[in-house]
């Protein structure tokens, strides 16, 4: 997700209207993907949702992974488009198992834990986690005293 757009901007030079155009598609079906998909985790569980959008995943990832110059932008288009309708098969019927197999007193503390969870991951991702933890630490256990 963030790799893709870097390469279409810096690696095939183009600017940051086109590359959001070329991406657009994968998040437009996300979107109309996401109630779709939750009407198939209804009616089938997780049990077949989640490893065919693993399925997805893998396969939109290893077409993917040989782009070059000279591949298309339909082409790109369309195995971001698969990735997004895989992780859209995935990460949401994941979290809503997970979610229901909590008692119902714990469900707001499984969805609050499962976005800090998210959030962290975000954070680490991008480098800036460590700086909060050291300014808290500070705070909780004093300067060394």
């Amino acid at each position: 997700m963030v790799v893709l757009p870097m390469y279409l901007i810096r690696g095939l030079g183009l600017d940051a209207l086109t590359a959001g155009l070329v991406l657009l598609p994968g998040g437009i079906l996300q979107a109309i993907m996401s109630p779709v998909m939750g009407k198939l985790f209804d009616r089938f569980g997780p049990r077949w949702i989640v490893p065919l959008g693993l399925i997805v995943i893998s396969t939109a990832l290893f077409f993917l992974k040989g782009i070059s110059e000279s591949t298309s932008l339909i082409l790109i288009m369309i195995m971001h488009t698969g990735l997004m309708v895989g992780i859209c098969a995935v990460w949401m019927p994941s979290q809503t198992n997970g979610l229901n197999q909590l008692p119902p007193e714990l469900c707001p503390h499984g969805k609050r834990d499962y976005e800090y969870d998210s959030a962290d991951c975000r954070s680490n991702r991008y480098g800036s986690r460590h700086q909060p933890d050291i300014s808290r630490q500070s705070c909780f256990y004093g300067n060394g005293n």
